[in-house]
Formats: C-alpha cells, sequence, structure tokens
C-alpha cells in the first residue's frame, strides 16, 4: 500500500523551521526594547477601568514618566484623573484612555483698588455724592475705604457694588440698616495692581496605564503537557486558550498493491502560540504546541517560570 502525502510549496519541517526563525528575530528585537507591543495574546489586561482619582503616565513607559501638573498653591504634584475611565489596550504592558484632569496656571491678573479712603459718588459726576444718615439721624457723606476693589468704567472712573451703613427713622427711632448700591470713585483716586494668579482649568489628555497582563501558563504546567495529548487535553493543564498560528490540511491518497486508489485521508496541521511580555521589567515568555491529526506532535517553550 503507498501513500502519496502533498503538503503545498513548503514541507511541513520547513514552515516549522521558518516560524522558529521568525519566533527568535522578534525575542532577539524585544530585548533590545525596539518593538513594544509585538506578540499577541488572548489574557486581557489586569485592569479594564480605573477610578477617579487615578495617577496616569504620558507614554508608555513607567521610567519617571507620570503626567505633573500645579496645585492652587503652585506646588508640582501627580496629576489624577477627575472622572472614572474606561481603558483600551495599547500593548501587553499598558492601556490608555482619553482622561480629564485639574491643573493650575499662573495667570497674570490686573485688579484695580482704591488707593485711599474717599469719596462715593451715586454717578459718573463729583455733583452726585452717596450720602446716609447717622444714628443721629445727621446727613453724612458715604465713602469708600481704601484698598476697595473696583471695576473700570471709562478712562475718568471706576465702579463697585458697594455696601454700606445708614439709618432710617422708623416709629420715632433711628434703626440702623445695610444698603447696596452702586458707587463711582474718580480714577484718580484708584491704583492698578498686578499680580500672577494660579488659575484653576481642566484639561484633557491621552493618559497611560501600567496594566501588565496576567502571567497565566507555568514551567509546571508545560512540564506536565505530553506527547500525543489534545488541544483540549493541553488546555485542561495549562487552563489558557492559546492562539492559533498556523493552519492547514492535506490530503493522502492511500493505493491498493495494484496501485488502484481506495481512500483519500485528510490530515490537519495545526500550530498555537501564547506569550507573555512585560517591557518594564523585560519579561518575555511564549509556549509553542504544535498538533497533527488533533495530536500534539511537538512542543517548545522560553522563558517560563
Amino acid at each position: 500500500m503507498v501513500s502519496n502525502v502533498s503538503t503545498g510549496n513548503k514541507t511541513l519541517g520547513e514552515k516549522q523551521i521558518i516560524k522558529k526563525l521568525v519566533k527568535v528575530v522578534t525575542v532577539g528585537v524585544l530585548s533590545l526594547g525596539l518593538a513594544a507591543g509585538i506578540g499577541g495574546t488572548k489574557s486581557e489586561a489586569s485592569a479594564s477601568t480605573k477610578p477617579a482619582g487615578s495617577n496616569f503616565l504620558r507614554s508608555d513607559s513607567i521610567d519617571d514618566n507620570y503626567r505633573m501638573v500645579q496645585d492652587s498653591k503652585g506646588k508640582t504634584i501627580r496629576a489624577k484623573t477627575t472622572a472614572k475611565v474606561s481603558l483600551k489596550k495599547y500593548n501587553n504592558t499598558f492601556s490608555y484612555s482619553n482622561v480629564s484632569f485639574v491643573d493650575y496656571d499662573k495667570v497674570k491678573k490686573v485688579t484695580y483698588k482704591t488707593s485711599t479712603s474717599t469719596q462715593a459718588y451715586t454717578r459718573a459726576s463729583t455733583k452726585y455724592k452717596l450720602t446716609a444718615r447717622n444714628y443721629k439721624g445727621k446727613l453724612v457723606n458715604v465713602k469708600v475705604p481704601a484698598k476697595n476693589a473696583m471695576t473700570k468704567h471709562n478712562t475718568s472712573w471706576y465702579k463697585d457694588s458697594f455696601s454700606y451703613t445708614t439709618y432710617v427713622k422708623t416709629k420715632g427711632k433711628w434703626v440702623k440698616k445695610t444698603k447696596t448700591a452702586t458707587v463711582y470713585i474718580p480714577a484718580k483716586y484708584v491704583k492698578k495692581y498686578t499680580s500672577n494668579v494660579w488659575t484653576k482649568y481642566t484639561k484633557k489628555a491621552k493618559g497611560y496605564f501600567y496594566t501588565p497582563q496576567p502571567i497565566t501558563i507555568t514551567l509546571k504546567e508545560y512540564n506536565k503537557v505530553a506527547i500525543g495529548m489534545t488541544y483540549k487535553q493541553v488546555v485542561a493543564i495549562t487552563g489558557e486558550k492559546m492562539t492559533l498560528s498556523s493552519d492547514y490540511s492535506w490530503n493522502e491518497t492511500v493505493y491498493d498493491d495494484d496501485f488502484e486508489e481506495v481512500d483519500e485521508i485528510t490530515h490537519t496541521y495545526r500550530s498555537y502560540e501564547w506569550e507573555y511580555e512585560n517591557d518594564v521589567t523585560y519579561d518575555y515568555r511564549f509556549v509553542d504546541f504544535y498538533f497533527e491529526d488533533n495530536k500534539l506532535t511537538n512542543k517548545s517553550q522560553s522563558g517560563l517560570k
């Protein structure tokens, strides 16, 4: 009985050699830190959300890379998210999200204040003095105290909503009352002050979070996996569904002793891989399992602990 097996343009051995060469190159590049994010796995990041108040990074690097801001007193601190955020996977070590955070910027502020205690006016004219009654009912002028904040009305006058005390006669007695009026002060009695004030702003940026994937396959589990096992038996040991990296089939034609075709058998070849990568600790691990007709024929690993 004669078998004729065809695997296409490349033999099974050639395909395995090519795959392993690619794996070796990938590991070498990762060790130089040049290929962050290469490698797939079905393992999820350690957290899919982050609560309000979380610190975050400016990029996918843990080294002194936190987003820094100023607080209300100008002190440099780590930025914190103002709301809960949902994370998206960036690579096997970091996740990201668009975040909002509070920052204080130094802003030049100009204020106007009275330079001395001065007469208040009800209009922008010296003809209209603001007056009140004292506790004896005597008419007196109302003055605005020094350092009272004012708003520019025009080049000659400044104004303010000002509260003052007066007395009102009620049932034969002078009763104290507080009134509020818009008062005007001549510009010559007002001084300009300039200061830098830490002003609050809510800002937005892309934030990165350190979320290394969990390690799910150990060296002990790998050693329990034996040649001849099915894919389900392997998964039952490792507890991890690997990524299908190669899948193809070929037909075997079966002949009798007279070279007459009597049957055709379809064979399958599948390879699965699992990878773990931590760019911060430069920890890289991988496992490969090779199955023919759903039976494990070969396995390899690197970095398992």
